[in-house]
């Protein structure tokens, strides 16, 4: 908070009370627009004719690498509002709501829970991106590319074995 209180002049205490919550405001109202650019980041890798689900998994990755105090901010940082519900912020919405999308759209028998296999691949790509910024695993960005992609690779395997005639 002391960085963005002297990119805006201001001392933290000050930067507060610019907001009627003060911090917890703050901190949520950035979180909120992190959520957005997430979903933006995730929305457009879902365009990805090839591979839907490896593109947007590498884009979660990579958004999670290039704003790492903001991925942090985001899900490590107790927040006011709740995940899943009909009051979660919509930006939040966005993103699971792109998640979901490429797996309704890779799941086609009805075999499969889409819901529970969108909350299981986001839990297995958070917790690979949170190991690999917290330096829980092997070293490297490269490594932990690799491992998002063996997560959302094996996600693919499982869904294509199950309508496999």
């Amino acid at each position: 908070m002391r960085a963005v209180a002297a990119r805006v002049a201001l001392n933290p205490p000050a930067l507060y009370e610019q907001f009627a919550g003060g911090k917890a405001d703050l901190v949520a109202g950035v979180a909120v627009e992190g959520f957005g650019e997430l979903a933006d980041a995730l929305e457009q890798a879902a365009t990805d004719q090839d591979e839907p689900l490896l593109a947007i998994a590498e884009a979660y990755w990579r958004f999670a690498k290039d704003e790492p105090a903001l991925y942090e901010l985001m899900f490590h940082h107790r927040l006011e509002f709740v995940f899943a519900t009909d009051d979660t912020p919509p930006q939040l919405r966005r993103g699971f709501a792109a998640l979901r999308q490429a797996i309704a759209s890779r799941i086609r028998d009805g075999e499969h829970d889409v819901e529970l296999v969108t909350e299981a691949w986001w839990a297995s790509l958070h917790g690979v991106v949170s190991l690999a910024l917290s330096h829980r695993v092997r070293p490297g960005t490269e490594h932990a590319r690799l491992l998002v992609r063996t997560v959302t690779e094996n996600l693919i395997a499982t869904i294509d074995d199950k309508e496999s005639p």
